[in-house]
C-alpha cells in the first residue's frame, strides 16, 4: 500500500504530507502502514489480543510483526517521519533511516554537525527508533560513525523520556522537540567522553585491556591461561589482537584507540552486511559496545579521581 504520495501539499487522512517526508519514507523503504487484526483461538473464539501486521497491496495484511492487547495503538511510519522532520527545524536538514528485524522496528535519523576527536572525524545522527511489534516504546538516541574505519556506535538514552501516543499531532511534535534537544545534550556529552579517552595512554593503563577482553570474550589474562581456551575463542582473541594493533596505529595508542578496536570488531568481524544495523542498534553488538564504553568511562572516572588526589597531596 502506498501510504504517502509525492506532492507539495497533499491531504491524506486529515494530515499534510510534504515532499521531504515522502522522500524520507521512500529512500528508507518505510512507505508502508501497519494494521491491527483480531486474533482467534483454534476453536474460533476471539481473544483480547490483536496481531500487528505490515500492510501489503490494497491494504491487506502481508506480514505479522507482533502481538499486543486490543488497546494498543500503533504509530505509523509516516507519523513518526513527519514528526522527526518537523521537530528537526533549525537542527538539521539531512535525514536517513531504515528497517530493522524485517520491519518489526524502524528508525529515522537527523544529521547533526560532524565532530573532531583528535584527528578523527565523527559523523553524528540523532535517531528516533519505533517498534511495530510492541516490544519497546519510541525513544531517541545517538548514532555516530568514525569516518576513517566506518565504526558505528549507537547509544540510547534511558534518561530521555519515551515517545508516547498523543491524541494530537501538535502535542506529539512538541514532545519530540524536547526529546531531540535532550538527546543533543547527551550526544555532546558523549563527544566529551570520547575526548577524555584521548587523554589516557594505553601503555599507562593496561589493566583496562584485561577488562575489555573479559567483556568481549569472557577471558581475563591475569586469571586465566590462553592454553585453556577453546580453539574458537583463541581464534577470536587472535583476530581482536590484530584489530587492536591496527586501531591503535590508526587512532593513536590511547583508550580512544582501544574503544575503536571494540567498535571495529563488533562492526566488521564475522557480521553479514544485511544484519549489521540490527546488531548495532538492537542486538549483541549494541550490548557489548555500550557495556565496554561504560567500562572504559568508569575506569577513566576512577583514575581521574586518583590523579586529582595525587595532585592535591
Amino acid at each position: 500500500m502506498i501510504f504517502a504520495e509525492k506532492t507539495k501539499s497533499n491531504s491524506l487522512e486529515g494530515e499534510t504530507v510534504n515532499e521531504q517526508v515522502f522522500d524520507l519514507l521512500e529512500k528508507t523503504n518505510t512507505n508502508w502502514t501497519v494494521s491491527q487484526q483480531p486474533l482467534f483461538t483454534a476453536d474460533g473464539l476471539e481473544t483480547k489480543s490483536v496481531g500487528i501486521f505490515k500492510d501489503g497491496l490494497d491494504g491487506k495484511p502481508s506480514k505479522w510483526l507482533g502481538t499486543k492487547s486490543e488497546q494498543y495503538v500503533p504509530l505509523q511510519n509516516k507519523e513518526l517521519a513527519q514528526t522527526i522532520v518537523e521537530a528537526s527545524s533549525g537542527i538539521g536538514e539531512v535525514f536517513a533511516g531504515g528497517i530493522l528485524q524485517g520491519g518489526k522496528k524502524v528508525f529515522y535519523q537527523i544529521a547533526i554537525p560532524d565532530h573532531k576527536v583528535g584527528t578523527d572525524t565523527v559523523k553524528r545522527w540523532i535517531t528516533g527508533l519505533n517498534s511495530h511489534d510492541g516490544s519497546t516504546a519510541i525513544g531517541f538516541g545517538s548514532c555516530n560513525t568514525v569516518v576513517i574505519c566506518q565504526n558505528t556506535f549507537y547509544r540510547a538514552y534511558k534518561e530521555v523520556a519515551k515517545f508516547k501516543h498523543f491524541r494530537s499531532a501538535k502535542d506529539r511534535l512538541e514532545f519530540a522537540k524536547k526529546q531531540i534537544q535532550n538527546t543533543l545534550l547527551n550526544d555532546q556529552s558523549l563527544m566529551h567522553d570520547y575526548e577524555k579517552m584521548l587523554e589516557f595512554k594505553i601503555e599507562e593503563h593496561k589493566p583496562i585491556i584485561g577488562k575489555v577482553l573479559d567483556r568481549l570474550f569472557d577471558f581475563n589474562p591475569t586469571e586465566q591461561k590462553i592454553e585453556t581456551l577453546s580453539t574458537r575463542k583463541k581464534n577470536l582473541l587472535t583476530q581482536f589482537d590484530v584489530v587492536l594493533d591496527s586501531e591503535l596505529k590508526s587512532h593513536g595508542p590511547t583508550l580512544w584507540g582501544l574503544f575503536n578496536a571494540v567498535t571495529y570488531f563488533e562492526n566488521h568481524v564475522g557480521i553479514k552486511d544485511d544484519k549489521k544495523m540490527d546488531r548495532i542498534m538492537l542486538g549483541s553488538s549494541k550490548r557489548t559496545m555500550n557495556a565496554t564504553f561504560n567500562d572504559i568511562m568508569a575506569y577513566i572516572d576512577a583514575n581521574s579521581v586518583k590523579k586529582s588526589i595525587h595532585v592535591l597531596s
